[in-house]
């Protein structure tokens, strides 16, 4: 899986700033319809399979094994989602704290706050 952002290392070993990833289950039972599907073993497919819905993430699989994810340390990272932004510029964060009656714990993106999870074209 390529878990690590691109951070320094003493940043991931002290405070385990990594990819986790989630929708566990539907990805590997995907990669086994779609083989069965193509007539082939999962073990000789690479694939990008995708969960789309409320939840929303991609995977890649190679040879059966998950190996890369759009989500990360949280659900908020990642595919746009029915109630989560998904990836937003980290620069954003600083540019919001700075507006006129704003501050940094009403932007920081969290998985209930409706500012981070109410996107625009779902108003």
């Amino acid at each position: 899986m390529c878990w690590c952002y691109a951070v320094p290392e003493e940043r991931y070993a002290q405070h385990g700033v990594r990819r986790y990833g989630f929708h566990g289950t539907g990805h590997p039972f995907v990669s086994e319809q779609a083989a069965t599907l193509l007539g082939r073993s999962v073990s000789g497919l690479h694939l990008v399979t995708a969960h789309l819905g409320n939840g929303c993430s991609a995977t890649a699989v190679r040879v059966g094994v998950s190996v890369d994810t759009t989500m990360g340390l949280t659900p908020l990272d990642g595919l746009m989602m029915e109630t989560c932004s998904g990836d937003v510029d980290a620069g954003l964060i600083g540019h919001l704290a700075e507006r006129p009656g704003m501050d940094l714990d009403q932007v920081t993106p969290d998985a209930s706050s409706r500012w981070w999870c109410r996107p625009t074209w779902n108003s």
